[in-house]
């Protein structure tokens, strides 16, 4: 059985746990149970990125987006990742006459943007949304998001890391591991992960209870 150690104290204990932590923490609460593992899990690198939001009247637009968004490539040598046209993506998000927009900056590629100050992020986003989308003068609205360790990189040997973890985990009773750290990090991939991870446990309890 399992004892959590908190904020507020120990409790439990319980028959099983799911860590759904970044890879790096659920290293760091997983030392002490096995070093193996956390090992494993540290060695799962991370990224940082920023997310400028900006908000444009579709009459300021010269250039209207024709798609959900933007990936950009790194021959391409620009300041930014990604855009994501979110009203143009997702009803409602923004009145019909005006366009919200999420640009994606920092990541693997650009780590030394996270020292920017978030007028500079924005100002960097400005200036790509004039050349890609033809966006003419101040953005309506702006807002800037810090994501801190928070993407993690699928190098060359991700899935063989992953194995193995995935081997480490399936050795230690009640325990199952859920996150984006793994085998996906889109929405559908962290759901199926944690599903799966949920199962999996309930049915290690069913057939612990049944011996």
């Amino acid at each position: 059985q399992w004892l959590l150690e908190t904020d507020v104290g120990e409790i439990g204990p319980f028959d099983g746990v799911i860590v759904a932590l970044p890879a790096p923490r659920a290293a760091a609460v997983l030392h002490s149970t096995d070093e193996s593992l956390a090992s494993a899990l540290g060695q799962i690198p991370y990224a940082s990125s920023a997310i400028v939001s900006l908000a444009y009247r579709t009459s300021q637009l010269t250039k209207p987006p024709q798609g959900f968004g933007i990936v950009v490539p790194t021959v391409e040598s620009r300041p930014l990742i990604a855009a994501s046209f979110s009203s143009i993506k997702f009803a409602g998000r923004a009145p019909d006459d005006q366009l919200l927009v999420r640009v994606f900056l920092g990541g693997g590629t650009r780590p030394e943007q996270m020292e920017l100050s978030d007028l500079e992020l924005e100002s960097i986003a400005v200036g790509e949304m004039k050349t890609l989308i033809g966006a003419q003068g101040e953005p309506l609205s702006s807002d800037v998001v810090r994501w801190n360790e928070k993407m993690p990189q699928y190098h060359v040997g991700h899935l063989q890391q992953v194995e193995r973890i995935e081997q480490l985990a399936g050795e230690i009773p009640g325990l199952e591991l859920a996150g984006n750290a793994y085998r996906g990090v889109g929405i559908p991939q962290c759901i199926e992960s944690g599903d799966g991870a949920a199962r999996r446990l309930a049915s290690t309890l069913d057939e612990r209870q049944s011996r």
